[in-house]
C-alpha cells in the first residue's frame, strides 16, 4: 500500500490495521467517547467545533499538517485557527493523533494505530507512506523498559526517483 503525501498521490483508504475492520461512523463514534473521556478527565469543555475537527481528520483518512486542515474546515464549517490548533494539541495528548517530525521543521499528523513506514526525499520533500508487514511485525514486537508502544512509524531518507534524474549527470560520448 502507498501514499505519496506532497506528490499526486494524495487520497487513500485507512491504513492498515485496527481501523480497517470498522466504518467512518463507527471509528468516529468510537473517537468522540475516547476524546470525550479525556476532556472531562481534564476538565476542559466540549465543544461541537472539537468534534467537527476530530471528524474532519477521520474524513480526510490521511495525514495532513494544521494549516491544511484549518483551510479545509475554513471551505465548510467556521473555526478559528487557535481552535484547529489547540484542538490538535489535545487530540495528540489523548493519543488519538500521532505527531510526525519531519525534514525541514515539517510536522504531519495522523491517527494513532497504523503501523507504517515514510519514505522521505531529502531533494523536494515528498513523502510516501508504504506498509510492509515484515518490518511493521518486527517494529510491533519490540519492547522498551517503562514505555509503551503505541503506534510504530518509521522515516527512512533518501532521493525519490524524480530527484534521483535530476542528480544524475550526462554521460559525454
Amino acid at each position: 500500500m502507498e501514499k505519496r503525501i506532497n506528490g499526486s498521490i494524495f487520497a487513500m483508504q485507512f491504513k492498515q490495521g485496527w481501523m480497517d475492520n470498522i466504518s467512518k461512523e463507527e471509528l468516529k463514534l468510537q473517537l468522540h467517547n475516547q476524546f470525550e473521556a479525556f476532556i472531562k478527565s481534564r476538565g476542559k469543555r466540549q465543544t461541537q467545533e472539537r468534534y467537527k475537527i476530530l471528524d474532519k481528520i477521520v474524513d480526510r483518512g490521511s495525514h495532513f499538517d494544521i494549516e491544511d486542515l484549518y483551510r479545509d474546515l475554513e471551505s465548510t464549517y467556521h473555526v478559528s485557527r487557535a481552535t484547529v490548533y489547540n484542538t490538535v494539541g489535545l487530540l495528540c495528548e489523548a493519543g488519538i493523533l500521532n505527531r510526525s517530525h519531519l525534514q525541514g521543521n515539517q510536522t504531519l499528523y495522523e491517527l494513532t494505530g497504523t503501523q507504517h513506514i515514510h519514505l522521505i526525499c531529502s531533494g523536494c520533500g515528498e513523502v510516501t507512506e508504504i506498509t510492509d508487514e515484515t518490518l511493521s511485525a518486527h517494529l510491533g514486537r519490540m519492547k522498551f523498559r517503562r514505555f509503551k508502544v503505541l503506534s510504530v512509524t518509521a522515516n527512512f531518507y533518501g532521493l525519490c526517483s524524480q530527484c534521483r534524474k535530476k542528480t544524475k549527470t550526462p554521460r559525454n560520448g
